[in-house]
C-alpha cells in the first residue's frame, strides 16, 4: 500500500471502509432462531431462512440494473455506491419504527438487497479500473478480510441486540450513515471524466464479456450455495445441542468471519503460488469445517473451530474469482463482470442454499442439523474434486495455446 499513489491510497481506504458493511446481511442471521420461534412462530424455519437470504436474490436484479446504467453512462459508479450505502442506513432508520409485522421483515430484506446490488459489485469494479495487477491482488484479499472483520463487529453486537429486541441487528445499519459522506468525498466520478472527453476523441467502446467470466461466476454460485449453510443453520445447530442462546450464535458468526479475516490477509501470497487451485482448496476447507461441526456437535469449542475453518474458505474462493476476472476485463465491462461474479451468481447461491439444502436434508434425515452439515460436507468434497480436474484441464489448455502462439525458428 505504501507504493500506491496518494489518490489510490485514499480510494483504497474508502473501498475498505465500504467493505465493513458488506456482511450486513449475514450479520443479521444470529437472530433467526428467535425470530422463527418467538416473533413469527406461524412461519416455518425454511421460510424465515429464505426471507433472511432474500437480499441475495434482490441484489441480483439491482446489480444488473446498476451495471447496465453504468455501461450506458446514465449514472456513475460513484452514484451507484453512494445510493446503495444510503439504502442500508435507511433500513436501520425505519427498523426502529417498523418492526411489528411479517411484511416489515420482508421490507428490510428488499432494502438491504437493493443496496447490496447497487454498491458491492460496483465497488469491486472501481478497484479493477484504478489499480494495477499487484494492487488488485492485494486489494481483493484485504477487502475480504475487512468485510469479514466488519461482519465480526456487526454480528457480535447484532447478536447481542437481537437477544434484546429481534430487530436490533437492523437498527445497527445506521452505522452506514457516515460512510455515505466518505464515499461522496473520495470516490472519483467516472461518468464525469468520460463525459469530459472531447467529441473528436473516441471514447472507449464496450467490449464483450469473456466466457471465463461465467465460469468463475458459476463456481462462486456453487460456493455460496454451500457456504451459506453454516450461516443459516448454526443458530439452530447450537440451540438443538443446548450450547447457548442467540448471543452465542452471534459469537459463532463472528468466529466464522474471523476465519475469513485471517485467510484474506494470507490471500496474496497463496494466490501468487496456487492461482486457480485456490478454488478447489476453498471447497476442501468447507468440507473439513462442516465435518468438525457435525462430529463435534456436542462441544461448543469444536463447533467454534469448525465454524472458523469454514469462514476461512470465503477469503480463499471469492478473492480468487475476482482477481482472475480482473485480468480478463477492462473499464468498459468491469461493472458487468463484477456484477456477475461478485453479486448475481453468489446471490443466487445464497438464496437457493436454504431452499435446496434445508428442504432436501429435512426430507432425507429430518430436522437434524448434524446430518445437514455432514451431507453438505460430502457435497463440498465432490465439488472440490470436480474443480481440481477442471483447473488442471484449463491450465493445460492455456499452456497449449501459449505454446501455439510462440514464434518458431
Amino acid at each position: 500500500m505504501s507504493k500506491m499513489s496518494k489518490r489510490n491510497r485514499r480510494l483504497f481506504i474508502t473501498i475498505m471502509i465500504t467493505a465493513l458493511l458488506q456482511q450486513a446481511q449475514f450479520a443479521l442471521t444470529p437472530g433467526i432462531a428467535k425470530i422463527q420461534s418467538e416473533v413469527f412462530p406461524q412461519m416455518s424455519l425454511s421460510t424465515i431462512q429464505t426471507v433472511m437470504m432474500l437480499p441475495s436474490l434482490i441484489s441480483i436484479g439491482f446489480s444488473l440494473l446498476s451495471a447496465y446504467a453504468i455501461s450506458k453512462r446514465w449514472i456513475s459508479k460513484k452514484t451507484s455506491v453512494v445510493v446503495g450505502i444510503s439504502l442500508l442506513a435507511f433500513t436501520g432508520l425505519i427498523s426502529a419504527f417498523l418492526h411489528t409485522q411479517y411484511w416489515h421483515l420482508i421490507l428490510f430484506s428488499v432494502l438491504i438487497g437493493t443496496g447490496m446490488g447497487l454498491y458491492i459489485s460496483t465497488s469491486a469494479s472501481i478497484i479493477f479500473d484504478n489499480f494495477n495487477e499487484k494492487e488488485r491482488r492485494m486489494s481483493v484479499g484485504v477487502q475480504t478480510s475487512v468485510l469479514n472483520f466488519g461482519g465480526i463487529l456487526l454480528s457480535a453486537v447484532g447478536g447481542y441486540l437481537a437477544s434484546l429486541v429481534w430487530y436490533g441487528g437492523y437498527v445497527m445499519l445506521l452505522v452506514a450513515a457516515p460512510v455515505i459522506i466518505i464515499c461522496i468525498r473520495t470516490i472519483p466520478n467516472d461518468k464525469k471524466v468520460l463525459d469530459a472527453v472531447p467529441a473528436h476523441v473516441k471514447k472507449p467502446a464496450n467490449t464483450k464479456l469473456p466466457l471465463d467470466i461465467f465460469y468463475y461466476g458459476f463456481a462462486a454460485s456453487v460456493f455460496l450455495l454451500v457456504f451459506t449453510v453454516c450461516t443459516t443453520n448454526i443458530s439452530n445447530h447450537l440451540k438443538a445441542a443446548e450450547l447457548g442462546n442467540t448471543a452465542t450464535a452471534g459469537i459463532s458468526i463472528a468466529v466464522q468471519m474471523a476465519g475469513g479475516v485471517l485467510s484474506g490477509l494470507l490471500f496474496s501470497k497463496l494466490s501468487h503460488r496456487l492461482k486457480d487451485y485456490m478454488m478447489p482448496l476453498a471447497f476442501l476447507i468447507v468440507f473439513a469445517g462442516y465435518m468438525i461441526i457435525s462430529l463435534g456437535h456436542a462441544s461448543l469449542a469444536l463447533n467454534m473451530v469448525g465454524v472458523f475453518i469454514v469462514g476461512a474458505s470465503i477469503s480463499v474462493m471469492i478473492p480468487q474469482c475476482l482477481f482472475s476476472v480482473s485480468n480478463r476485463v477492462d473499464a468498459s465491462n468491469s461493472a458487468t463482470a463484477t456484477a456477475i461474479v461478485n453479486c448475481i451468481c453468489p446471490g443466487i447461491g445464497s438464496f437457493l442454499s436454504p431452499v435446496i439444502f434445508t428442504n432436501l436434508t429435512m426430507s432425507i434425515g429430518g430436522e437434524s442439523t448434524v446430518f445437514r452439515f455432514k451431507f453438505v460436507a460430502v457435497f463440498a468434497l465432490v465439488i472440490a474434486v470436480v474443480l481440481l480436474f477442471a483447473t488442471q484441464y484449463r491450465s493445460r489448455r492455456k499452456s497449449v495455446k501459449a505454446a501455439a502462439v510462440q514464434p518458431t525458428d
